[in-house]
């Protein structure tokens, strides 16, 4: 199992059900950089947190 596998099946990774009310979500690392663009759990998270704050609202 690859760490974002790990990542994936975490819960509270994969239903964020406190988060609610954004407009958008922008994950970037220490160097202010987007991470989207380079990281595949940062690829995998943005669309389903941006997905569950449209839910909630």
């Amino acid at each position: 199992m690859t760490p974002c596998d790990e990542f994936k099946i975490d819960p509270g990774i994969r239903e964020p059900s406190s988060i609610s009310g954004l407009r958008s979500v922008e994950i970037k690392g220490l160097g202010d950089q987007p991470l989207e663009s380079t990281s595949v759990s940062a690829k995998w998270l943005k669309p389903r947190l941006e997905d569950q704050t449209r839910a909630t609202s």
